[in-house]
């Protein structure tokens, strides 16, 4: 029951994550991603009064919790693929899907505190609090957008200007060492990933070793980030959430069979030997799964994707045509004309004023 009580998140997961890329391809990655971080964390809110009240009840909130939380993954690759620059995406990228690896880090110690604690009666704290942890009050976000850039004196912009101009040359550099290790970052993310998993099936009760193993793992991750993750990106920007939706899909149920198949090995046998298979299993699949990759993938961007963008650009020229154009015909302010220049392949629209 342990095993599908953990993979019942994963039921929901893996059904919204190809709506969810659609919807923010659609709607805006923005706010899919808002509403399913909100809808998670208020459905974090009722997982220790679902647990008091039946089995069942727990496994409907985490099924949902899961369907909440598929869709932020592809919104969030939708606003990387939009928002960042070419030369600055694996930088970005790393940054912020190791940000993932922080939670854990953080959390699973902050949980076991809240646990062992009184606050809250024990265990329901570390849900109350890790769920208060999405929302922000009127104080926080008004000390969030504090910031005005126009409030501020133009040496303090030029300070931002020469920072941005430094942060650039040093991605650039960044871009061209990582470019250097696209075989390396895979391979070195799957032998970090099996020695953790060396280390911790042969630790036994060792906290200190199992702690290491743990480190270990969780910076392989980090380096798997900036290879297998950053392909949707680099495949195309435009549909990055679409293909990460897809392949979520797929790798989402593993979530809901792995526990199923711990759960069967280790109810009656609860033995190191057991656990030692399974770390076995799970060692044998990530290698297949990185010479897999490393035989197939590509990271060279594909046509459809630069239709798309050509086809977004013209609608998006012809969207402010008509808006400068309205403007000027249902106003008396001084636009003469609307002149469209191409330079070294960019296009640029600009008002011309009556002298």
């Amino acid at each position: 029951m342990q095993g599908v009580i953990l993979g019942s998140f994963y039921y929901g997961y893996s059904i919204s994550q190809i709506p969810g890329a659609r919807l923010a391809e659609i709607y805006s990655g923005k706010w899919i991603f808002g509403f399913g971080i909100f809808i998670s964390a208020l459905l974090t809110f009722l997982i220790p009064e679902a647990a008091k009240f039946h089995t069942t009840a727990l496994i409907v909130v985490r099924a949902l919790q899961g369907l909440a939380q598929g869709v932020t993954f592809p919104a969030l690759y939708n606003l990387l693929g939009r928002w960042t620059l070419e030369e600055e995406k694996t930088l970005i990228e790393s940054f912020v899907v190791n940000g993932i690896n922080v939670g854990t880090v953080i959390g699973l110690p902050l949980a076991a505190k809240l646990t062992n604690s009184s606050w809250f009666g024990g265990w329901p704290a570390a849900f109350y609090v890790i769920g208060k942890t999405p929302m922000h009050d009127i104080k926080e976000l008004q000390h969030i957008t504090a910031f005005q850039m126009s409030d501020h004196e133009p040496v303090e912009c030029l300070s931002l200007k020469t920072a941005k101009n430094a942060a650039g040359g040093v991605s650039v550099v960044l871009k061209i060492l990582l470019s250097l290790l696209t075989c390396c970052s895979p391979i070195s993310g799957c032998i970090g990933s099996v020695v953790g998993l060396l280390i911790s099936s042969s630790a036994g009760c060792d906290i200190t070793l199992q702690i290491c193993a743990f480190g270990i793992t969780m910076a392989a991750v980090g380096m798997w980030s900036c290879s297998y993750m950053i392909s949707y990106l680099d495949i195309s920007p435009e549909y990055a959430g679409t293909l990460i939706g897809i392949s979520s899909t797929f790798s989402g149920f593993t979530g809901f069979i792995t526990p199923i198949f711990v759960g069967a090995l280790t109810d009656k046998q609860p033995t190191f030997a057991q656990w030692r298979f399974i770390f076995g299993v799970t060692i044998i699949l990530i290698i297949s799964s990185a010479i897999v990759y490393q035989l197939f993938a590509t990271a060279t961007k594909q046509f459809w994707d630069e239709e798309q963008h050509l086809e977004r650009d013209a609608r998006f020229r012809n969207y402010y045509r008509r808006l400068f154009r309205r403007k000027r015909d249902n106003t008396n302010s001084k636009w003469d004309s609307v002149v469209e220049t191409e330079h070294e392949g960019e296009v640029y629209i600009e008002q011309k004023f009556r002298l």
